[in-house]
């Protein structure tokens, strides 16, 4: 009989819903410009006001630019970072889940790493 019932309800509610009208959707226009990520922008638009002053990065290991890390990139085009932030799995990305992270040095940079 529960069987029977749970048919019934199903059916029904199936013959309900076969003349709701959808509505038609516009497919999306094409990007004219490629998609961004937020360090990309950060470069594009936000370097000049890095000139001249003392920064420090919080970032994990997926900050990237290419396949290139933030923090190579911001090297590079000559902003002074003076302190990294690790977060979980170190900034590097070289610790595991839950892993003890003690503050130290970026082995790539020499800049001072704090937990």
């Amino acid at each position: 009989m529960t069987r029977l019932v749970f048919v019934l309800v199903i059916s029904v509610i199936s013959w309900s819903c076969t003349d709701i009208e959808l509505p038609s959707i516009e497919p999306v226009a094409e990007a004219t410009q490629p998609v961004k990520t937020g360090a990309e922008v950060l470069l594009d638009s936000f370097l000049p006001e890095l000139e001249g002053k003392s920064v420090g990065l919080v970032m994990n290991p997926t900050a990237r630019v290419g396949n290139t890390h933030m923090l190579d990139t911001l090297l590079a085009s000559g902003v002074n970072i003076n302190a990294l932030f690790a977060p979980e799995h170190g900034f590097r990305g070289d610790y595991g889940a839950g892993e003890k992270i003690t503050d130290g040095v970026d082995e790539q940079t020499g800049l001072p790493v704090f937990s």
